[in-house]
């Protein structure tokens, strides 16, 4: 009876623990590993915090529990604090997964007394050094909330990258600035648009100050694949994306499913982005039975506009891999709904 109790009380502490899971990613800076970084990772809703150090290489691992995490990296080089994060901020983690991290200037924050009680953030938004047009600046109450519905955002930056939020109440912000490529001041970032973090969040305002923020963006960039395929022993399956003419269709990606539900699951395998050729190349771990589509971004569900295409030689469009597969062709197109 003693045994039994010990080990109900051992799986009990265990499942609170939640599963372990590895962490890994590189730091870079213009695209060169940054060796010595701190990664720092922290869950937003237990307030636990992990930390690792990259290798020489700009590569870190970690083991952490499941959860809710905002990645970030530091490293002072020559007495100047550079810092990065992780474009899918908050993250919920839940198996092994690769977080890729750009270090960039920390951000600039300066205030000044007004002669009325008014507070205002002036923000100067920067990608690569230089003025960021058209981006707006994003305010939460909550870290945990910025991937939702903002407390308020900003108009348009000019063409110095400048834009004005007042009218604010004193408290604490936490501020995030994007710019989209479809201009919708709403919805997911998606690969190629820009991002940025304060540094400092969150941002403590009072009134009678205004606030001066310079703040560096970032592109938001497919991540490598979640779990690496061993193409030495994987098997290869090649292929082309098309247009509804036959001609190559660039800037998409391929997946492979296990499951005929595409989409409600981690792909298997996840091609390069085709380039003018259209050529794809996927790399299934094993035989058997899996499921073929094309579509243009990386992650949720396929959106009106976007270039989409499944494998369409079976009625459900599985494919059956016992050999390496050479000349799939996938027409694409965009998805009208």
């Amino acid at each position: 009876m003693r045994k039994i109790l010990v080990l109900l009380i051992f799986f009990w502490v265990s499942d609170l623990q939640g599963s372990s899971l590895s962490l890994t990613g590189r730091v870079v800076i213009d695209s060169k590993g940054v060796d010595k970084a701190q990664v720092i990772i922290r869950e937003i809703n237990e307030k636990k915090e992990y930390s690792a150090e990259t290798d020489k290489d700009g590569y870190y691992q970690i083991k952490i529990n499941e959860g809710v995490y905002f990645v970030e990296a530091k490293k002072n080089i020559n007495n100047k604090n550079y810092i990065g994060f992780s474009g899918k901020n908050p993250i919920l983690l839940t198996e092994d997964s690769y977080i890729g991290i750009k270090l960039l200037p920390e951000s600039k924050l300066s205030k000044r007394k007004l002669k009325n009680t008014d507070i205002i953030l002036l923000i100067k938004c920067f990608y690569d050094g230089k003025p960021v047009e058209s981006a707006r600046v994003y305010l939460y109450l909550k870290e945990k909330d910025i991937k939702g519905m903002p407390y308020v955002y900003s108009n348009l930056t000019n063409k110095n990258g400048v834009t004005k939020i007042d009218n604010l109440l004193e408290g604490n912000y936490y501020i995030v600035v994007r710019k989209k490529t479809d201009d919708s001041p709403l919805g997911p970032i998606r690969e190629g648009d820009l991002i940025g973090f304060f540094s400092k969040n969150p941002l403590e305002v009072k009134e009678g100050y205004q606030y001066n923020l310079e703040i560096h963006l970032f592109e938001k960039v497919q991540d490598e694949v979640t779990k690496p395929v061993d193409t030495k022993k994987g098997i290869k399956i090649l292929g082309k994306a098309i247009d509804e003419n036959g001609n190559p269709v660039s800037g998409v990606y391929a997946f492979l499913y296990t499951k005929k539900e595409m989409g409600h699951e981690r792909p298997v395998s996840i091609s390069s982005k085709t380039k003018d050729d259209g050529k794809f190349e996927l790399i299934a771990p094993f035989p058997g039975k899996y499921y073929l589509g094309v579509r243009q971004y990386y992650g949720g569900t396929p959106i009106q506009g976007e270039l989409y295409g499944l494998y369409d030689k079976t009625y459900d469009h599985h494919i059956n891999v016992f050999e390496n597969i050479t000349g799939i062709l996938i027409k694409t197109k965009k998805i009208l709904r």
